[in-house]
This record gives structure tokens, sequence and C-alpha cells, in this order.
């Protein structure tokens, strides 16, 4: 059970919440916050990402199933909300940011949570994971995975705060400016890249299940159309 919880924890630090590629976006996005601020939302950020992972580790593929939900429109739904805010990163001036921040509404739930930290990759990956546990676990398998969640969310709250004081006192106020610029572009394709991933799997999924016959044609010798 160790390497299952070993193996799990590899596969979120390494594949999909690595620390040191997150970190940097993070300031991105909490650039015109106050550093208790960005504390706030980081922690409440990695707590909401935490619930909906360990929701999808324990009743995930079930919901989904009941609700009629599928991965592609989480996928689509996520890649909206990482658009609007990666938009704002890039267009949004600094006396803009400070005027509408309280406006945008609490970005430590979205953008941040979701599809920031519990994307649909990893949700997915969650699902997948529980689902291949051994079937002798049981659900000792299941805690094994939200424990591997938690200390991974805990790595991410702390390369969050510590980090993000180093990377912006290494950078500046205008060096963090041109950070978040680069990144917001960055993060919009990766929102249309998500789109566009969703979108993909919804037309794949409706041709599976309303496929459509193709039919041979040849023209005959009076020039009409004839089925072969």
């Amino acid at each position: 059970m160790l390497n299952f919880f070993l193996e799990a924890f590899k596969g979120y630090i390494m594949l999909l919440l690595n620390p040191l590629m997150l970190a940097p976006v993070f300031i991105g996005l909490t650039a015109q916050y106050t550093p208790q601020q960005s504390r706030t939302i980081a922690l409440k950020g990695c707590i909401f990402a935490f619930a909906m992972l360990a929701l999808a580790a324990m009743i995930g593929q079930a919901m989904f199933a009941s609700i009629g939900i599928s991965i592609d429109a989480l996928r689509i739904a996520g890649g909206m909300l990482l658009f609007h805010s990666a938009f704002y990163m890039v267009t949004s001036s600094e006396k803009s940011a400070k005027d509408s921040k309280d406006e945008e509404g609490d970005i430590s739930i979205f953008p941040i949570g979701f599809p920031f930290l519990a994307g649909p990759a990893t949700l997915v990956f969650t699902m997948t994971y529980v689902a291949d546990a051994p079937v002798t676990y049981g659900y000792y398998g299941k805690f094994v995975v939200v424990s591997a969640i938690a200390l991974v969310m805990l790595i991410l709250f702390v390369s969050f705060v510590y980090g993000g004081k180093f990377i912006a006192s290494l950078l500046g106020k205008v060096g963090l400016m041109i950070m978040k610029r680069v990144l917001g572009i960055l993060l919009v394709s990766l929102a249309v890249q998500m789109i566009l991933g969703g979108g993909e799997g919804v037309i794949r999924s409706a041709f599976e299940r309303f496929p459509v016959k193709s039919q041979a044609m040849r023209i005959d010798g009076v020039g009409k159309l004839v089925t072969l």
C-alpha cells in the first residue's frame, strides 16, 4: 500500500501539480493583491481543490455518471473559466486591476481551485487511479489517494506563499507585471486548448453514439447516381 501511495504522490507532484511550474502562474494571477490576501487565496484555493479531488476519489465516477456530466464537458467549462481570468491578466492595467479585483469575485475558487489546481486532467487521473487500485484495498485505497492529495496540496500552499515571496522580491514590480502578461498569454493558449480538446471529445462521442453509415456511389451510364 505504501507503493500505491508513492505512485499516486508522484503522479500528482511530477505530472499534474508541479509546484515549480504552478508557483509563477499563481503569482501572475494574484499580482494585484497584497501578500496577506495572496496567502488567503492560496489557502482557500488549495482547500477547495483538495475537496474536489477527494470527492472525485471517493464518489467521482458514480457522481458524474448519475448527473450525466462528461469529462469533455468539464474540460470545456474549465477552459472557459480559465480563458476569462487569463484574458484579464493580459489586457488589464495595474489601475483597472486594483479597481475591479473586488468585482471579479473570489479567484481562490475560480480559476485557482478549479481548473488551475483541480482541473479536468487531475480529476480524470484521480478517478482512474482509484479505479485501478487492487480490489483487496477496498476503501483503504481511496483513503490512500486522498492522503496523497492532502500532502500535495500542503506542498503547493507552501510553494505559493514562500515561493511567491521569493519570486516577487527577485523580479520586482516591473518584472512581476511582465511575467503576468507572459503567463496570461500562456494560460489563454492553455484555455483554448482545453476548449478545443473538450469539443473534439464531444464530437467524437456524438459520432460514436450516432454512427453515420456511408454508402459508396457511382454514376451509371445515363448520368444517375447509383448506390453500390
